[in-house]
This record gives structure tokens, C-alpha cells and sequence, in this order.
């Protein structure tokens, strides 16, 4: 314990005093002690106190992991269908289900087929293909946000979809989750050049290390019934979509900065 002089002491003893006197009855401090300083020392404090609202608003909280599982819940549901349906289509359906993928240019192949093509496989070979990049790629977005990973799984579906209707080969059926995959690969890599926070940068550059090599499946160059028109609908939408969402916007700095009070 360090001792303190009585002034010093007199003088800490006074303003807790004056603090008490605000907080039970700020407006008679104001009005009654003005001449003593006590307008100053309110003006201090909730001053203070504005400064301390703003930096706990502006602070990020720490993800806990109950939130980085609800977070996760869309890509980990998606995921189970695609096992799912493809399950029930082989081992119970005996393939049935592949005639409703989207098929070419045929009026009544789009809708809502473009829904239901991206839980359909040809076999285990295909759903393990597109099962990993999938995952990775989907909970890279959903981690920043669920609705963002709903929102470009939705359009990356539908644009890919029209893509694929106008540009495949006529009478073709086009089913699987890749173009999926190039829409989140599109919209991560749009979103860190739009961006350009540490985050968003980081998870880019990530995104292009782990499947930089899939970007070979937009050319039209493709051998073993590939549809690069999906791929290419899938990007075009992921990067189309990125390159409109708004961006967060930042908490002003004067907010930040403890407004002066008079003395």
C-alpha cells in the first residue's frame, strides 16, 4: 500500500463524493454545484461513459463454439443430403432420380430441377469428388456468415443452372454439387479483392491454395462428360454476387474519440 499526502487524499475523497452526488441526482449536481466544477466532472463521465459504449460495440466478440457450430449447421446439412439423396437414389431407386437434373434447352428440364440437380451424383467416385471442396469452401463462407453461405449456394444454383440450360449440348442432363464449389471459389476470391481486410485476404489466399487447380474446369476443353458450363455458371454467379454484396461498414472514428468536456 502506498501512502498518499492528505491533500491528495482530500482531493480523491471529494470528487468520489462528487461522483456519488451525480449519480443519485445528476440534474441538481448540475444546477446546484456548477460552481465547484461538478458540471465539469459530469460532463467527464458521461463522456466516459459514451467513449466505453463505443469501443465494447466496435470490440468483435470471440466466436464460441456453439455459434462456429450453428455457423456450420447449412454446410453440414447440405452436405447429408447429397449423401442422402444419392444414397436413396442408388441403393433404393435404382438411378431413377438422375432424369431430374437440368436438361438442356427442354422447357420443362429447368425448373425446379436447377433445385434438386445439386444433391444428384452419378456414383461415389463423383460425390466424393465434390463432398471435400465442398465442405471446405462452404464453411469458409458460413463461418463469416449462414446467410451468406445460403445466399450464393441459392443464386451459384439457379445461374449455373441458366448457364447450363442455354450452353450444354442439347437433350444433355447435368446433375452434381461442383458448380457449387466454383461459386464459393468465385465468391472468396471476389470477396478478398473487394474487401481488402486481413480476413478476407487470408481466407482468399486460401481458397487459392487448397483449389486454385479446379479453375481448369471452366474450359471448354473437358474429356469424361464434364459440364464446364455449370463450372463456368457457378464462378460467373460467385463472383457476380461478391462483387454487389455491400460491405460492412466500418464504426466511424469519431466515435471512438472521448468528447472533450468543459473545465
Amino acid at each position: 500500500m502506498v501512502a498518499r499526502p492528505a491533500g491528495q487524499r482530500l482531493l480523491i475523497s471529494s470528487q468520489v463524493r462528487v461522483a456519488a452526488a451525480i449519480i443519485r441526482s445528476p440534474w441538481r449536481c448540475r444546477y446546484a454545484l456548477e460552481g465547484h466544477g461538478c458540471l465539469g466532472v459530469s460532463m467527464s463521465l458521461m463522456a466516459a461513459a459514451r467513449h466505453t459504449a463505443a469501443v465494447k460495440t466496435a470490440t468483435p466478440s470471440t466466436p464460441r463454439p456453439a455459434g462456429i457450430i450453428w455457423r456450420l449447421g447449412p454446410v453440414v446439412i447440405a452436405v447429408a443430403l447429397m449423401w442422402l439423396v444419392t444414397g436413396v437414389n442408388f441403393l433404393l431407386l435404382h438411378g431413377a432420380w438422375l432424369a431430374y437434373g437440368i436438361r438442356a434447352r427442354d422447357p420443362g428440364g429447368f425448373w425446379p430441377d436447377v433445385l434438386f440437380a445439386p444433391f444428384l451424383h452419378l456414383g461415389l467416385p463423383h460425390l466424393l469428388a465434390n463432398t471435400a471442396p465442398f465442405a471446405v469452401l462452404g464453411a469458409l463462407i458460413a463461418l463469416q456468415s449462414p446467410l451468406r453461405f445460403v445466399v450464393v449456394s441459392v443464386a451459384g444454383a439457379i445461374v449455373g443452372g441458366v448457364v447450363v440450360w442455354l450452353l450444354a449440348p442439347t437433350g444433355s442432363v447435368t446433375i452434381g454439387a461442383s458448380g457449387l464449389v466454383f461459386a464459393y471459389f468465385g465468391w472468396l476470391i471476389a470477396r478478398s479483392v473487394r474487401e481488402r481486410s486481413f480476413v478476407a485476404i487470408a481466407i482468399g489466399m486460401l481458397a487459392l491454395v487448397l483449389y486454385g487447380g479446379i479453375l481448369w474446369g471452366v474450359s471448354p476443353f473437358q474429356l469424361g462428360g464434364i459440364s464446364w458450363q455449370g463450372h463456368l455458371g457457378g464462378l460467373l454467379s460467385g463472383v457476380g454476387l461478391a462483387r454487389v454484396w455491400p460491405i460492412r461498414s466500418r464504426q466511424p472514428q469519431s466515435a471512438l474519440q472521448p468528447s472533450r468536456s468543459p473545465i
